[in-house]
Order: structure tokens, then sequence, then C-alpha cells
């Protein structure tokens, strides 16, 4: 299983409680490998493979497109309100569902996006705070993980809701179902031309 993370790549702004909060891009590379890549990891029910895009020089949209697409799982970081974060969750919720979203300030999350698969975290620089912190963030992503998985084809986005857009992995049981009775049917037809 794969989940593929939409996050910030330059420094952001963002406020806490009124004051100013900024992430360097080193920090966001901290927070991705040390919160949520860690916390991917350590979900016991099932192996996920965790991963973000890359940057490098070209065009590496189609990549980013062919990941969103794949991952069973998306999570997408909105703290700081980077464009290239909601391009890339717009781009999801527009191919299928399963998609996490998670910021450190919930009030830069679009009143709309509130009612889906949605939580604030508390990101901290300072040692000692950050297990509580931390603990709570991975109990949290595995939360909303855990629904997704036994809710494969509940709506978790406005574009599937209006739209009335099936998921991917109904339209995945369909096909092997498809499968599954061409292969029986083809096996039932062969054998009653062998009997005849």
């Amino acid at each position: 299983m794969k989940c593929f993370v939409i996050r910030p790549f330059s420094d952001t702004i963002h406020k806490e409680a009124g004051v100013e909060i900024k992430t360097s891009s080193k920090e966001w590379s901290y927070i991705y490998d040390n919160w949520i890549k860690k916390a991917v990891d350590n979900y016991k029910k099932t192996i996920i493979e965790c991963a973000c895009s890359k940057l490098v020089p070209g065009n590496f949209i189609k990549d980013i497109i062919k990941d969103l697409k794949e991952s069973e799982i998306v999570i997408a970081d909105l703290t700081g309100q980077r464009p290239n974060v909601f391009y890339e969750l717009g781009i999801r919720h527009s191919l299928c569902l399963g998609t996490i979203i998670i910021s450190q300030d919930k009030s830069e999350v679009p009143s709309d996006l509130n009612s889906y698969y949605c939580f604030e975290y508390k990101y901290t620089k300072i040692a000692h705070e950050y297990d509580d912190m931390y603990e709570k963030f991975e109990n949290n992503l595995h939360s909303k993980i855990d629904n997704i998985l036994e809710n494969p084809a509940r709506s978790d986005n406005p574009v599937s809701d209006f739209l009335d857009i099936k998921h991917y992995y109904s339209k995945k049981v369909f096909e092997k179902d498809k499968i599954d009775f061409n292969s029986t049917f083809g096996f039932f037809k062969y054998l009653v031309i062998s009997v005849a």
C-alpha cells in the first residue's frame, strides 16, 4: 500500500494564537521525516510505503500526478497555505478518495474541507515536548488511516460529494468482480462445450 505526502518545501509562515510562526524548508524536511513518515511507518495494521515528491529540475508534475492517482492514501499538510499543496490536493480530490488533511493551524483549512478527514497538530521545536505532541499526532493520523481502510468508499472531499464521482477502490472492486465473473463464466462455457 502506498501513501503520498503533499507538503510545503519552502519556508512558510502561519499564525498560532495570533503570533506568526516561521517554519523553514529545513524544518519541513524534519517534519516529513520525523512526524509524518515516521507515523505512517509505525502503522501496525498493514505495511504502508510513505513517500513525497523529490525536488528535481524539470517537469516533475507528471510524476506527482502519477503518485496522487496511484497512492491509496494521500496526506496533505496545508500549513502555510502553499499554492503547490492546494493545487496537488485539488488534483487528488478530482482523481479519487483516501486523503487526510493536516495543518498546524486549522483556520488555514478552507471551511468546506473541515468536515472531512482533517486534523490540527502541534509541532514543537522543543526537544522535551516532542514525545507528547508526536504521540497525539501519530494517534490522530492512525485513526484517520483506520477510517479510510475501514470505509474505502466513504467520500472525503467535496468533488466526490457534489459530482458523485465514484471512488477508485469501488472501481477496482467492480473490475475484479468482472474479471472473476468472466473467468468463471469462461470456465463453465468451456465445461458445457466439452460435455456436449
